[in-house]
């Protein structure tokens, strides 16, 4: 079984974490983009969004012929 203390370091290390990924999502110019089948708030149905390929933010909505080429590869 694991310890109170070991769940408060792993909830301090996540925090820390999510922090930092904050951060560097702020921080990045989103250069590269990729349309993406995301999943948000445990759906079980994804939707397509554009998609940072290095910090994985989703940064925009495809448009309809965008949406074609993709579902095309």
């Amino acid at each position: 079984m694991i310890s109170d203390d070991e769940i408060k370091r792993l909830i301090r290390t996540n925090s820390d974490n999510n922090y930092k990924l904050k951060k560097a999502r702020s921080e990045c110019e989103h250069i590269d983009r990729v349309i993406k089948f995301t999943y948000p708030c445990g759906c079980s149905f994804g939707t397509l969004r554009w998609t940072c390929s290095l910090c994985e933010l989703t940064v925009g909505y495809p448009g309809e012929e965008e949406i074609k080429e993709f579902l095309k590869k």
